[in-house]
């Protein structure tokens, strides 16, 4: 691919006024341009006539700009997660029109047909949420207005004194509201007897409900059994009606998720739920969805370290472009099927692969593998994916992630067959292989004969995709009219380069750093006074520094932050901040803390488990020891106090001498911890008198001083 190719989402400066337009739709021969400082709208253009006037400087691409709505801060409420969802629901199918969209009356004719159906905003709201969607980034989030309180479709109604809805044409009850304490009983309700049983139908599940809720219960002497009467609220206005609890049940829960939990996950899915087709399907080009799968490699490796160390069977991870079948990233090392290994791979789809094959000694084209943007979608297995939270993928990049069912392969076909191709072409050659009679009676081991490490694998891997993207003719890929008119071969080299001429791509641009960061997990860290703690380490930044965050911690509370942060590595975590280019600020340990800095958090965490077992373990000899102390301090309080009790009593005109008793005592002292190494070894201590005889005169009384001389004083000349 050309180094100028152009991406819906690109953002274009055209000299001389500096005007700013954004690539929202590109084909082989039409591009489309918004303009994004004015309001021309749409305007057509060609890839030749761009290419041009990006090669003459007449127009750049402008990679740091401000024309996309930022990320916003903490969780979207709910009520506007739920305009967004409404107004998406009618903008996307707009999105699949192609270039259509963008004719002012097909446009209008579409969008005035979305108008009328049911639950749709009006032509005008949906006009503005399209605008705002190639205006603010092209991306779900945009579509939402920058107001609040934007009218009052399906807006809940003030529950007065008076029966909201129509009245009651049967009975003298005119019927309750539901209110709030009544939504609260029919979630409750509704989750309790309906949503998870299949045995009980609606009407029964509102008989249960209000029985419990809504209803005394009362045991009858007479009759010796439990009676019931309603409460007396709904003795004045009657029970919420089987409508009504429908028409709240419609609003707030999903009714196929509902199915499928009332006749069973597998058997709904098996049963009830509606085909998709063939993997092509909604899948318009290059990107539309890439599949991500691992599996352990049937071949036994040895370390790096030690060549004869075997170290057990690799996991690979492979991600393939549905469309083209292209795979565009992988990962081969020891980390298990688990959300690390698919977090490198996914990392990998966006290196630059040149550089990365040069790394192991494969030098190729660019064109050779042309493969370095993130998906419009992400499809893999729930283990791996679903493991962490990535809303980071969608919120920075608008990557829909999506998982497959237990035990349905068959969800993730294009990237499952891969593997098939990829152990054919190392099974014949590599020591280790692992057979499929490993095990039987008579069989060689592979482990004795492994031989190849995981930078030999990785080498090979990289020249068995370069042959299988640009070489490897696909079988039983159904090519459409289209593709057979322009002479187009079912390989996913030539599939990959045609999408992008002739069908609208939904690759995105993105760095190698913003990928890892959006990949890696998140969790909370803890500001405290010390630094920012996370599992039991202490880290800083110079924003932390600089705007006090400790201080504030001690003296106002102690505030959490969201991070990012590479299990393997405790060097760093990442605190999530938007007002900064890359969205994050490095963290970096304390300096107490730096002999972890090449350390994972497992290995801290042994650590860290081992030294509080070690105080577990001591706390029998701690008890111990504290009991031996505590023995002899009541006994020498005894024995002090038995020699009180042998003493003249104390009256308080004997506390008058404490200073000179304590000059004395002090003086004493002093003969006896005075330093001597003359090496008598203190034998003429017991031949001392008693009786202190002061080596200078005691200041008078008055003075009220009984400190040594200074020097200066020892020092001045006898009068």
């Amino acid at each position: 691919m050309s180094s100028t190719l152009l991406l819906p989402g690109d953002i274009l400066r055209i000299a001389p006024d500096s005007k700013h337009v954004r690539v929202v739709f590109s084909a082989r021969d039409t591009m489309v341009l918004f303009d994004l400082d004015g309001d021309e709208g749409f305007s057509l253009s060609s890839p030749e006539a761009l290419a041009c006037m990006l090669k003459d400087n007449e127009a750049e691409l402008v990679d740091v700009h401000a024309y996309n709505a930022l990320p916003r801060k903490g969780k979207m409420s709910e009520r506007r997660a739920k305009q967004r969802e409404r107004l998406w629901k009618h903008i996307e199918p707009l999105l699949d029109m192609g270039i259509d969209l963008f004719d002012d009356q097909k446009r209008g004719s579409a969008i005035f047909k979305a108008s009328k159906e049911e639950g749709s905003p009006d032509r005008k709201t949906l006009h503005a949420a399209l605008e705002r969607y190639f205006r603010l980034g092209m991306v779900p989030d945009a579509v939402v207005p920058g107001y609040l309180n934007c009218g009052g479709p399906n807006k809940s109604k003030t529950v007065g004194s008076a029966k909201l809805g129509r009245s009651r044409k049967l009975g003298k009850l005119p019927g309750t509201n539901v209110t709030e304490d009544l939504e609260r009983i029919f979630e409750r309700g509704i989750n309790r007897y309906y949503a998870k049983n299949g045995r009980i139908s609606f009407a029964k599940a509102r008989v249960l409900m209000l029985k419990e809720f809504c209803m005394e219960s009362r045991f009858d002497p007479e009759t010796n059994r439990l009676v019931h009467t309603a409460q007396r609220l709904y003795t004045e206005d009657g029970f919420p009606t089987v409508r009504q609890i429908k028409y709240w049940y419609d609003k707030n829960f999903d009714r196929f998720e509902v199915k499928r939990e009332r006749v069973g996950r597998k058997k709904y899915d098996r049963n009830l739920r509606g085909v998709t087709g063939t993997a092509n399907f909604r899948v318009t080009g290059p990107g539309s969805r890439f599949e991500i799968d691992a599996t352990i490699i049937n071949i036994y490796a040895v370390s790096e370290i030690e060549g004869g160390l075997v170290i057990g069977r690799p996991v690979l991870y492979v991600v393939v472009d549905v469309f083209s079948r292209m795979i565009v990233g992988f990962y081969i090392g020891l980390e298990g099927p688990s959300w690390m290994g698919a977090m490198m791979a996914l990392v990998n789809v966006v290196e630059n692969k040149p550089e990365f094959c040069a790394r192991y000694g494969v030098k190729i084209e660019e064109a050779d593998w042309d493969c370095s943007y993130l998906p419009d979608k992400v499809f893999g297995d729930r283990g791996e994916i679903a493991g962490y939270v990535i809303e980071n993928l969608q919120k920075r990049h608008n990557v829909i992630v999506g998982t497959a069912q237990s035990h349905r392969p068959d969800w993730k076909g294009t990237v499952e067959k891969r593997f098939d191709l990829i152990d054919v072409e190392f099974r014949p050659f590599v020591s280790g292989y692992v057979q499929p009679d490993f095990g039987e009676r008579g069989v060689d081991d592979p482990r004795l004969e492994a031989a190849w490490t995981i930078t030999e694998l990785v080498t090979a891997m990289i020249r068995i995709i370069l042959r299988f993207n640009n070489d490897h003719k696909l079988v039983g890929y159904e090519r459409d009219g289209e593709m057979i008119r322009d002479g187009v071969r079912a390989v996913p080299a030539e599939l990959w380069d045609w999408g992008l001429s002739r069908r609208q791509g939904r690759l995105k641009r993105a760095s190698v750093d913003a990928v890892k960061f959006a990949v890696m997990p998140v969790d909370k860290a803890t500001v405290r006074h010390r630094g920012i703690y996370f599992r039991g380490l202490l880290y800083t930044c110079d924003k932390a520094e600089g705007e006090k965050w400790f201080d504030a911690a001690r003296q106002l509370g102690w505030p959490k932050k969201t991070i990012s942060f590479d299990p393997r590595s405790a060097g760093h975590i990442y605190v999530h901040d938007d007002d900064e280019d890359d969205g994050y600020l490095v963290c970096r340990l304390l300096p107490q803390f730096e002999h972890f800095a090449n350390a994972s958090f497992a290995e801290v965490k042994v650590v860290q488990d081992a030294d509080k077992s070690d105080t577990a373990d001591r706390s029998v000899s701690e008890l111990e020891s504290e009991a031996d102390l505590t023995a002899h301090m009541q006994e020498t309080e005894r024995k002090a106090k038995a020699r009180a009790r042998a003493l003249p009593a104390r009256r308080p005109k004997d506390l008058k001498g404490i200073r000179d008793n304590h000059a004395q005592e002090k003086a004493e002292r002093r003969r006896g911890e005075a330093f001597d190494l003359s090496g008598s070894d203190g034998d003429d201590i017991e031949a001392m008198p008693t009786k202190v005889i002061p080596i200078r005169p005691i200041l008078a009384a008055k003075d009220d001083d009984f400190s040594e001389p200074s020097l200066s004083q020892r020092l001045r000349p006898k009068e």
